[in-house]
């Protein structure tokens, strides 16, 4: 008797989604689909059908309410599995909410595809870990664009939407969800460690920058992934330092030399009134080259 073989679909992404419960429709006496559309501000990918992004928008905000009515602190429901999706929900501002699907892992006979079952699998994300990858995703655009809140009332809506078009897609492509990890919810940096003259003289070197050029706020110096010495603050050297060498807890000093970081503006980016990619643009050296990672390739003046 031959044995059954079994086949596995790992878990995958679903959507990625930010509404905001307070948005309200700019025309006078709207319908109650136009109030849903307008809480809706971003919703990847966006070919899905609208009725889909209004359903689950308008789900997750009910469960959402539904919760923080019964939490004494306000807090609300950060976690729901099924058996199809498991749905993070992050408030990473006052009445901004993102929102990460993912598809659960399924598994099936090879002679039957059809008798498809939906279990628990090790591959399977871990809770915090897709938590995590919210709470960098709202880090990263905060480190490159400030705060959605302010963007989104400096900006409009739109404008906004155009800048989450790239940058969310890109985002999403440096991940793998089914491999994410608790490494996810971890912050910190590796310290390099140096003698005190040597240390005396990097900090000398920074202050010395800081003094010929003024437009520099905030300097640090990292050498093969590791700080040798930091001026900015450290939750903004925190966030900087994992986008920068991190990569699911190791240090990785060209990472951004990798695709795919390594990115050239959009249009989407161009409207929303940046030069750049949304998700920065990095300049892809080799290993024997001197240069810039982000910004200029050169300070050639010619």
């Amino acid at each position: 008797m031959m044995a059954r073989q079994q086949q596995t679909q790992p878990a995958e992404l679903a959507a990625w989604f930010l509404y905001d419960p307070t948005r309200q429709p700019e025309k006078p006496k709207p319908t109650e689909i136009e109030e849903q559309d307008a809480k809706l501000v971003y919703y990847y990918p966006a070919h899905r059908p609208l009725d889909e992004k209004r359903n689950q928008a308008s789900l997750v905000e009910g469960l959402v309410g539904f919760t923080r009515s019964f939490s004494g602190d306000g807090d609300c429901m950060e976690v729901m599995r099924t058996q199809q999706y498991t749905v993070c929900v992050l408030e990473a501002e006052p009445d901004i909410f993102l929102v990460l699907a993912v598809k659960n892992a399924t598994s099936s006979l090879a002679s039957d595809p059809q008798a498809t079952k939906y279990a628990e699998d090790p591959s399977t994300a871990h809770d915090e870990a897709l938590r995590g990858l919210l709470k960098q995703s709202h880090r990263l655009f905060w480190l490159f664009h400030g705060s959605v809140r302010k963007f989104l009332g400096n900006h409009g809506v739109i404008k906004l939407a155009d800048l989450l078009d790239d940058f969310v897609p890109a985002f999403l492509a440096t991940v793998e969800v089914p491999r994410s990890h608790r490494f996810e919810t971890l912050e910190g940096f590796h310290f390099g460690p140096v003698d005190r003259q040597t240390h005396l003289s990097i900090l000398s070197l920074l202050f010395g920058l800081r003094r010929r050029f003024a437009t520099i706020r905030f300097s640090a110096l990292l050498f093969k992934g590791f700080v040798l010495a930091s001026r900015f603050p450290s939750g903004d050297m925190r966030v900087l330092y994992g986008y920068v060498v991190l990569n699911n807890g190791a240090v990785v000093p060209d990472k951004l030399g990798r695709r795919p970081f390594g990115r050239i503006p959009t249009v989407a980016t161009l409207r929303a009134g940046s030069s750049s990619s949304a998700f920065a643009r990095a300049n892809f050296l080799k290993p024997e080259e001197d240069g810039f990672v982000i910004g200029p390739p050169n300070t050639d003046r010619d």
